[in-house]
């Protein structure tokens, strides 16, 4: 399949991104961003891409697991290709600063016409400018250029730079691929998430559908009894009939009511769900280049990690890519301000040339002491020194790069407190998350036999309605929100892989077939202390 270019592929990476910066309507607060990728995913789809949706609908469906979006997307994305771009062109610019220094020279050549000239230095029958001769074709070519021998350490810090754009190419390769890994993580924690969220959805409302198809049988057999004992009676007792089944039928309106609320709820719910998968799908697909896919049938679980006290790790902070790019690019502009001191000091290096001259309608002068402009030839070579007087211009480059260096040295300083920052709200974040999936699975495991109960003694009669639905809601809000620990913690163990550029989780981890909470214990096991 043939991926369309440019804004498609941009506002699905940003669609992914808008993931963790939206705040959920489900009950229980999800982890904002949830359902942002499902509305970012709503504007992708421009009538250009209709034809290709067609065709795409076609295409046979493939089983992808994690690694397989991950293989998928690296291999053709924007972002990457743009890196290893960038990265090819600072080896260029280092090969460059290597050797170009050595390499200055220049050729230079000529072709023209001149009236023929005869005679020597003593003698000539023609004038001054014999412009009424014969012209013939004269060729002149030269051949000049230097070496640097000495030059106070231009060439070393050139080098420096060179290979310091390098290093902060290749850390900015590394930092979008890392990036790209993250946003497809996060695509398909959601569409495993949504797919959690459709299974539990259905599951309470085949039953509250049927609670209220039972309570809905219930109140048309009190009516019908009620119309019989109005047809049996006086009309004193049928006033009496009234007044106990309308207090009888009040009970029975209120829980309908409640029922009605809830199942308009639920709809909403499965509505919101399935926009997230939408969307989830949309943004995998996108991003991986395969439209028509399913992943393996496998709740989302608590990820199993190699654990770590937050303090450990910020002490990989200076290993992120981010900051040995912007350290890369200190020690560039160090580099840059030697370069700019060094410029006041000459150049000192050997200087080379070859000329040679040929006119054939000129004669040739074969007395080295006379001045022959037309036909002569000579190599020459020597030492020389080369310096600027620009004072003032060179005070003023000199301020500029130091303030350069200034400027990056307070960057470097600004992006390290940030990534400090970053690791503590990732290291409490997957904290957070552990502790909420331990708490909530509790929750769920009480509200779902309170739900199991409640259920059985409704249909046995022996349960009014309003328990059922409340023991339904706290059952579901209760796997809402186990689901939103489970998706933080997760997003946070994401989030430090790309941040620290190491392996905390098993690759097959992510796929969620592999399961770190064990049924009956709600302690996560991969939490950090």
């Amino acid at each position: 399949m043939t991926r369309a270019p440019g804004a498609p592929v941009l506002q699905a990476r940003a669609m992914a991104e808008a993931v963790a910066s939206h705040r959920s309507r489900f009950p229980g607060a999800l982890r904002s961003g949830v359902y942002g990728v499902a509305f970012c995913v709503a504007t992708l789809l421009s009538p250009m891409e209709s034809a290709k949706a067609e065709a795409n609908a076609t295409a046979p469906v493939v089983e992808m697991k994690l690694q397989d979006f991950v293989d998928a997307a690296t291999a053709h994305d924007p972002g990457i290709e743009a890196a290893v771009k960038r990265l090819e062109a600072a080896e260029a610019a280092l090969l460059e600063a290597r050797f170009s220094p050595y390499t200055q020279f220049r050729v230079q050549a000529g072709v023209t016409m001149a009236p023929e000239a005869r005679g020597t230095p003593v003698f000539s029958p023609d004038s001054q400018f014999p412009i009424d001769n014969p012209w013939r074709p004269a060729f002149q070519t030269r051949v000049d250029g230097a070496i640097p021998l000495f030059a106070f350490g231009k060439v070393r810090s050139l080098v420096e730079a060179a290979k310091s754009g390098v290093e902060a190419s290749e850390q900015l390769r590394a930092r979008a691929e890392a990036e790209l890994i993250y946003q497809i993580r996060r695509a398909y924690l959601s569409l495993q998430l949504a797919l959690d969220l459709r299974t539990m959805l259905d599951e309470g409302t085949q039953l509250l559908q049927r609670a209220h198809r039972t309570l809905e049988e219930a109140r048309d057999a009190q009516e019908e009894a009620l119309y019989l004992q109005e047809q049996n009676r006086d009309p004193a007792s049928a006033d009496d009939a009234v007044g106990e089944g309308a207090a009888g039928t009040s009970f029975e309106a209120a829980d309908l009511y409640r029922l009605r609320n809830a199942m308009a709820e639920m709809r909403a719910r499965v509505s919101e769900a399935r926009r997230l998968e939408r969307g989830a799908r949309a943004a995998l697909g996108i991003l991986s280049g395969t439209p028509n896919f399913r992943i393996p049938e496998c709740p989302m679980e608590a990820l199993a990690w190699t654990a770590a006290p937050v303090e450990t790790l910020r002490e990989g902070v200076d290993e992120r890519p981010a900051l040995k790019a912007l350290r890369a690019k200190v020690t560039a502009m160090r580099a840059a301000v030697r370069m700019a001191y060094a410029s006041a000091l000459p150049q000192v290096g050997l200087g080379l040339r070859a000329t040679y001259s040929v006119a054939p309608g000129v004669t040739d002068q074969q007395n080295p002491f006379a001045q022959d402009g037309a036909n002569y030839g000579g190599v020459a070579g020597g030492l020389f020194a080369q310096w600027s007087l620009d004072g003032a211009g060179h005070a003023a480059r000199v301020s500029r790069a130091r303030a350069d260096l200034g400027r990056a040295e307070a960057d470097l300083a600004q992006a390290r407190q940030g990534l400090l920052l970053e690791f503590d709200t990732l290291g409490h974040a997957v904290e957070d998350g552990a502790e909420r999936v331990a708490a909530w699975g509790e929750g769920y495991r009480a509200s779902r036999t309170w739900f199991v109960d409640a259920s059985t003694g409704y249909f046995l009669g022996t349960v009014r309605a309003k328990e059922l639905i409340d023991a339904a809601k706290a059952q579901f809000s209760a796997r809402y929100n186990a689901l939103s620990a489970t998706l933080d913690h997760n997003l946070g163990v994401a989030g430090l892989e790309r941040s620290l550029g190491q392996t905390l989780a098993a690759p097959e981890g992510w796929d969620g077939c592999t399961w770190m909470l064990a049924e009956g214990d709600a302690e996560v096991t991969g939490s950090t202390p």
